[in-house]
């Protein structure tokens, strides 16, 4: 009788294991997934980004030394002094968007090294 019960129970426990393997497989497979298409997105998106900014950088240092060259041709010394101020204030402004911008580039860059620290500590199974 004991070898009936431990039969059936062992049955029953390799039906609950098989179970639960697929299930882990399941939800393993589904966790990477996500992951990939959260990990993908920002893959494709940072560059793309940092390729229109950088472009977009380029085109502005064009534009204002261009504008800034022709402070030599002012008519007046008032509307050389006008037109000084505003390329100053325009420089300055970018100047202020590029200190915004960095430390939230930093704390990216640094909260992903994190993670991949975080990750290196976690035992393999």
């Amino acid at each position: 009788m004991t070898v009936v019960i431990n039969a059936l129970t062992d049955a029953e426990y390799d039906h609950s294991c098989n179970e639960c393997h697929e299930k882990a497989n399941q939800m393993s497979m589904e966790l990477q997934q996500e992951s990939r298409n959260v990990i993908n997105t920002y893959k494709d998106l940072v560059p793309k980004l940092h390729k229109g900014l950088l472009e977009g950088i380029n085109v502005f240092e064009t534009k204002l030394l261009s504008k800034e060259e022709i402070l030599n041709d002012a008519a007046t010394f008032a509307d050389l002094q006008e037109k000084h101020e505003s390329f100053t204030k325009i420089k300055s402004t970018f100047e202020s968007y590029a200190e915004d911008y960095l430390p939230c580039l930093r704390k990216f860059d640094t909260g992903v090294n994190q993670l991949i620290q975080t990750l290196n500590e976690i035992r393999d199974a």
